[in-house]
C-alpha cells in the first residue's frame, strides 16, 4: 500500500510503499516503512546475503554497510542519489536472486564482496568501498534484468 510519509530528520513529505524502506528524496535520510521489518522477502542485497549466511541484524557486515550509507553517502548530494538508485534497483535484484535455484550460491558470491568492502570501510577507505559495491550491484543489476526477462 503506498503511504505518504515525513521525513524524521528534514521533514519533507513523500510517497513510498509500506513494506519498503526509501530514501528521502531531499536529504538521504533512509525512512524504514511499517511493514519493512516484517516483509518475508529481503529488500536490500547485503541483508538478504547475511540471512542466507544465518548472521544476525547486528552483524560486522550490516553494521558496516549502514556506517557507509548513513555516515558517508549520505552527507553529500552524489551519496544521497546513490542511495535512492540502490533503494530503487535492489528489491528487484533481490527478488530475482530468491527466484533463482542457485541463489545460496549467488549470496555466497556477494557475500563474499561485501566482506572484502567491509576491510575496506574498517580503514576508512570509502571511496573505495563504494566503488566496489557500486561496481557490485552494477553487475548484479545487469545479470539479473537478463535473468528476470
Amino acid at each position: 500500500m503506498r503511504i505518504e510519509v515525513t521525513c524524521p530528520k528534514c521533514g519533507h513529505k513523500f510517497w513510498m510503499d509500506d513494506y519498503e524502506s526509501k530514501a528521502c528524496p531531499k536529504c538521504g535520510f533512509v525512512v524504514i516503512g511499517p511493514k519493512a521489518k516484517t516483509s518475508s522477502s529481503p529488500c536490500f542485497i547485503t541483508t538478504a546475503c547475511v540471512e542466507i549466511a544465518g548472521l544476525p541484524d547486528n552483524c560486522m557486515e550490516l553494521e558496516a554497510m549502514r556506517f557507509l550509507r548513513d555516515e558517508y553517502l549520505s552527507k553529500s548530494r552524489e551519496g544521497r542519489k546513490m542511495i535512492q538508485e540502490y533503494y530503487e534497483i535492489a528489491p528487484y535484484i533481490v527478488e530475482v536472486i530468491n527466484k533463482n535455484e542457485k541463489r545460496k550460491e549467488i549470496y555466497g558470491w556477494i557475500h563474499e564482496k561485501i566482506k572484502n568492502i567491509v576491510k575496506l570501510v574498517e580503514k576508512d577507505e570509502f571511496e573505495e568501498a563504494v566503488k566496489r559495491y557500486r561496481k557490485m550491484v552494477s553487475e548484479l543489476e545487469r545479470l539479473t534484468k537478463n535473468e528476470g526477462n
